[in-house]
């Protein structure tokens, strides 16, 4: 009766054994697997000085839920558990009810986790899980990931009994004389895994012996060090490739990869860089939305996406192309406008421009900069007025004899598309004077006969340093 009690405390943390003092938020559906977790870690808690919650969430799928629920509450009165439960209503959202349930599961459990400040979530999960669940990833054709199967500890998460096998712990309920219940859907002929469980493990056990079960989990313990090794180097390998860029710099936007070098890694490298940059954006593990296929397919739209195109990703995000640079926006963000400032690209309503007269014979003056823009003085017909760009719109940039639209301009110095549409022009009565950040117009250049210049800046709405001084060109 004691030696799955022995048998956990042995464990070591990498290998799901709590670490001492650790706060755990117990998931305890009522079923077998649950509960022995919930009794070993409760007279494991003294020694460890672990601090225990015990969460419980009823879907409401099944006529016996609300039964379910009331007999965990019972067993942790009686066990003197702090307990926690609530009823929810799943709605399937395109992925299915079952995927639905597991996702507002998942965030319950770590909404609970944050409120009573504890470390880690344990479940359930065991051995046979775990095989059950290496199996049926080989079936879809996994690779390192899928053999590495369920981890012991995976972030917030932390699975104490994944040594144990199903029978080991119905055994050490009988023997403790603790009942549980039972989900009747885990019979049900038309699940994949029960087909696994029922059909597929008793055959194999049959034809391969007794211990092939460990040598499956010998095998998942090394593809997790290998894949981490991987993951290691395929890290070092996205930030070499990684783009600065003011978008993510300000928390606004997408991670940018250079797209040549992205192509020159070749297939096998750019599949484990894809991963870790998958996984650093997503809001939640996607591994299982990632196949050989998905990730082929984004290979191939890689290198043949002309600029502008875009492409949803599993899991949630996007994938944009822009010339010689890939854009990985995360879930739930999208063409996010850049910051105030940016290659003169923000929203009119967020600056204000400066106006203000200089000698002519100023050294070293130049023409045209980010944030402000030099001008013959006597070639501007005023008012003037700060717009944004407008389709058709053409500027003389300068040093240029002809005009050029303002729109192939920005292509030609790589602006992204999605920035395109924040571009500010300055203009007079006649002409565009300044795409602000690109150039002047040849017009309105300083020359050598200039008796006054006009000195025009952007400054963020809000700053009066000088508005006294200087006249706002309202636009």
């Amino acid at each position: 009766m004691n030696d799955c009690l022995h048998a956990l405390s042995a464990l070591p943390p990498e290998a799901g054994g709590p670490r001492p003092g650790e706060g755990l938020l117990i998931a305890l559906s009522g079923g077998a697997d649950s509960v022995a977790l919930t009794d070993l870690l409760r007279r494991l808690a003294p020694a460890r000085d672990l601090r225990l919650v015990v969460a419980h969430l009823d879907h409401g799928l099944r006529a016996e839920s609300a039964a379910d629920a009331d007999y965990c509450q019972a067993l942790c009165a009686r066990w003197e558990l702090p307990f926690v439960r609530t009823r929810v209503v799943v709605r399937p959202q395109g992925a299915g009810l079952e995927a639905a349930a597991r996702r507002i599961r998942l965030d319950w459990l770590e909404s609970q986790r944050r409120h009573f400040g504890l470390d880690s979530i344990a479940t359930g999960h065991h051995l046979d899980d775990h095989i059950e669940t290496v199996l049926m990833w080989i079936e879809r054709g996994a690779g390192l990931r899928g053999l590495g199967g369920i981890a012991p500890r995976r972030g917030c998460f932390v699975r104490p009994l994944r040594a144990f096998s199903r029978d080991r712990l119905r055994d050490y309920l009988r023997a403790r004389g603790i009942p549980w219940r039972e989900d009747p859907t885990n019979a049900a002929a038309d699940r994949p895994r029960t087909r696994w469980r029922h059909r597929v493990l008793p055959a194999l056990d049959r034809a391969l012996g007794p211990r092939w079960r460990e040598r499956v989990d010998g095998l998942s313990r090394r593809a997790r060090l290998e894949s981490q090794a991987l993951d290691e180097f395929a890290r070092a390998a996205l930030e070499d490739l990684q783009v600065p860029d003011p978008r993510a710099e300000a928390g606004a936007g997408p991670r940018v990869l250079d797209r040549v070098a992205w192509q020159a890694l070749g297939p096998a490298r750019a599949f484990a860089v894809w991963r870790v940059a998958v996984d650093d954006r997503a809001a939640r593990p996607v591994h299982q939305k990632w196949n050989e296929n998905r990730f082929r397919d984004v290979l191939s739209f890689i290198a043949t996406a002309r600029t502008g195109r875009r492409r949803p990703l599993p899991g949630g995000g996007w994938l944009e192309v822009e010339r010689d640079r890939l854009l990985l926006w995360p879930a739930g963000r999208r063409h996010t406008p850049p910051p105030p400032g940016v290659l003169g690209l923000s929203d009119p309503a967020a600056v204000v421009l400066h106006e203000e007269s200089l000698p002519a014979s100023l050294p070293a003056l130049s023409f045209c900069e980010d944030g402000a823009a030099y001008l013959d003085a006597d070639a501007v017909r005023p008012p003037l007025r700060l717009r944004p760009i407008r389709p058709g719109d053409r500027i003389q940039p300068l040093g240029m004899r002809g005009h050029k639209k303002l729109r192939r301009l920005l292509a030609e110095r790589a602006v992204p598309r999605t920035w395109r549409d924040h571009q500010l022009v300055v203009e007079d009565r006649r002409r565009i004077l300044w795409a602000v950040g690109l150039t002047t117009s040849e017009a309105v250049r300083v020359g050598p006969d200039t008796r006054r210049v006009l000195r025009l800046a952007l400054s963020p709405r809000g700053t009066d340093a000088h508005d006294a001084q200087e006249r706002i060109v309202s636009g």
